[in-house]
């Protein structure tokens, strides 16, 4: 067996910007050891958007059911719109994908219960 000790190497960085206090373990890292209190932005956005989320759906089925008596299906907001959402996300998917060419993408809506052949392209 060969000794491994005589390949370790030390680098010691010293800077201004370094951590004054190099005294982090694997319990304390740097994020921690912030003064910084409270979420984060991306938290805050995350939690903004699950409550506009649900204050969109909740708001929106009961405004309709108050409104215009909806049952059902028909209680949901725009449900035509997210019907159509993942064939429109293969559509604009499809057409990114034909770079440079003719993109021959089908568009089948639930509104008008027909195909259509779209034809765009891309330069």
């Amino acid at each position: 067996m060969s000794d491994f000790s005589s390949l370790l190497q030390g680098l010691k960085l010293e800077s201004k910007w370094t951590c004054p206090d190099p005294k982090l373990t694997i319990d304390k890292t740097a994020s921690q050891n912030s003064n910084k209190d409270g979420l984060s932005t991306g938290s805050v956005l995350v939690i903004l958007f699950f409550v506009f989320t649900t204050l969109y759906f909740v708001g929106g089925a009961v405004a309709l059911k108050l409104l215009r008596g909806a049952e059902g299906r028909e209680m949901i907001p725009n449900y035509d719109f997210w019907v159509d959402l993942p064939n429109l996300v293969g559509v604009s998917v499809c057409c990114l994908c034909s770079y440079g060419r003719i993109c021959h993408c089908f568009v089948v809506s639930s509104k008008l219960h027909r195909s259509d052949m779209s034809f765009m392209i891309v330069n």
